[in-house]
């Protein structure tokens, strides 16, 4: 028959799997549903399953023809968020398959405490919408899982997620002249930081307990990384693939970032195969350089000298002004007997000499030059061409 109402202020529901553990493959169950026929609505002040706090917590669901219908089952997710969820669930006979459809819709609910409630620990601030519609078929928690299928969309909004500082990593990564500098900077970003990611919405797709993450692009102040992979339901694992590229630092190569392993501590590690030949070839160029420079010097070919522009004219100041002598005179009959003045000329004063003779320059072993020549080679290669 109908049941009534049922309300209580608190209470705890114990779990039936704890996060990271195997899913059980015991079979669950419901034959108990089938048959059922009448209603219930069940009201709870607040309702505590591990790290989850639901509170106003609320569920109505009516019983007929071996199938239960879900019309409402929701509640108030910790601070500000909100959960809903309905569908129908069609209970096997002992020892049988359980088949379900339900839509599944999570709203404003914080990033940090969802995930760490169920058991990992991506996001350390951000807001999550998240819609899905799923169905699956099994008899067991694991069997389940692995038939689920569904379709639906995941956004955070202002985002950052933990275990990585993308925008830090760019900002070191031109700055290298050797690859030991190169991997000291990837030891760094693998041991921790924050990435704000801001806005972001990833569709989500499942085929049999696996969600599929195709060409999802999430962009930070200095990066934008093209995200692909699966997260294994199932094992509870993830295979990610990032292709990170670099807004400010056009010339560097993409960088991949790949993340393995259980989804509550998952591993991080880049590909640096293109950054390796990156550097190599920056390394190689300035020692060719280095290189060119020393044996100019020991064959004894000067250096090119940069071209100069000639010397500007020095301005002195203007000496008095003399009056013009007077031209002389041409077949004057009345200045004809006057003798002209001899133009008396200064006698010049020796130059004494402004350069003194050096002397010749000491000239070096061949052997000892091409001793420290290949030092100087050596300790340039192992540097990187600094």
């Amino acid at each position: 028959g109908d049941s009534t109402a049922t309300t209580a202020q608190q209470a705890t529901a114990k779990p039936t799997n704890a996060p990271q553990e195997p899913w059980s493959k015991e079979p669950i169950n419901l034959s108990s549903l089938r048959g059922l026929q009448g209603s219930a609505d069940v009201t709870i002040g607040e309702l505590l399953y591990e790290k989850f706090i639901i509170h106003d917590f609320k569920t109505v669901l009516s019983f007929a023809n071996n199938t239960m219908n879900l019309s409402q089952l929701s509640g108030k997710l910790f601070d500000a968020g909100s959960f809903s969820l309905s569908g129908q669930l069609m209970p096997g006979a002992e020892n049988q398959a359980h088949k379900g459809a339900f839509d599944i819709n999570v709203v404003k609910t914080d990033a940090k405490k969802l995930f760490e409630a169920l058991g990992s620990k991506p996001f350390s601030e951000g807001i999550v919408d998240f819609d899905e519609k799923i169905t699956f078929n099994g008899a067991s928690p694991y069997t389940i899982v692995s038939s689920l299928n569904g379709d639906g969309s995941f956004n955070v909004q202002k985002g950052v997620v933990n275990g990585i500082d993308l925008d830090a990593l760019a900002e070191k990564l031109d700055r290298p002249n050797s690859l030991t500098d190169f991997a000291a900077i990837i030891d760094q970003t693998r041991a921790g930081g924050q990435t704000p990611i801001g806005d972001v919405t990833i569709p989500v797709t499942i085929r049999n307990g696996i969600v599929q993450v195709q060409n999802t692009i999430i962009k930070t102040q200095k990066t934008q990384m093209a995200l692909n992979g699966t997260v294994n339901l199932p094992p509870k694992t993830v295979n990610l693939s990032g292709q990170i590229s670099f807004i400010e630092q056009r010339n560097l190569p993409p960088l991949a970032l790949t993340v393995t392993g259980p989804m509550n501590a998952p591993q991080k590690n880049f590909d640096t195969r293109s950054f390796t030949q990156f550097y190599a070839q920056k390394a190689t160029e300035k020692l060719q350089g280095r290189v060119q420079d020393k044996l100019n010097d020991f064959l004894g070919i000067p250096k090119p000298q940069p071209a100069t522009a000639p010397p500007a004219p020095v301005v002195t100041p203007d000496a008095p002004s003399q009056p013009a002598p007077e031209a002389a005179p041409t077949n004057n009959s009345s200045d004809i007997n006057t003798p002209t003045a001899p133009t008396a000329t200064p006698p010049t004063a020796p130059v004494a000499p402004t350069t003194q003779q050096q002397a010749p320059a000491q000239k070096q072993d061949p052997n000892d030059a091409l001793k420290q020549l290949g030092g100087q080679m050596l300790n340039d290669f192992l540097g990187g061409g600094r």
